[in-house]
């Protein structure tokens, strides 16, 4: 259980880390030019839906028997990966 507990923790603290990192570019979006913003709403549109969707997932790990929740782990981490990369590309790409 202290495992599971550990774990949670690291993964609130990284997405704590991405929602930061999605509301630095809104800002960038709201401080842009039209064509720029037009396509970095884009980017955020899809990183809030991927957001939606850990988050679903971290709930669901720490709600999660102890029986499970290693397998749930690894979706969450893919998960994470994904968002991380997509925040990366948008920040490089705008």
């Amino acid at each position: 259980m202290e495992k599971k507990n550990l774990y949670t923790e690291k993964l609130d603290s990284e997405f704590e880390k991405y929602n930061e990192n999605i509301d630095k570019l809104i800002t960038r979006a709201d401080n842009a030019s039209d064509g720029v913003k037009t396509e970095l709403t884009s980017q955020i549109e899809m990183l809030k839906r991927k957001r939606a969707d850990i988050e679903g997932k971290i709930f669901e790990l720490k709600h999660a028997g102890e029986e499970i929740w290693e397998s749930i782990m690894q979706g969450t981490q893919d998960s994470l990966d994904d968002i991380k990369q997509a925040i990366r590309s948008a920040g490089d790409e705008f």
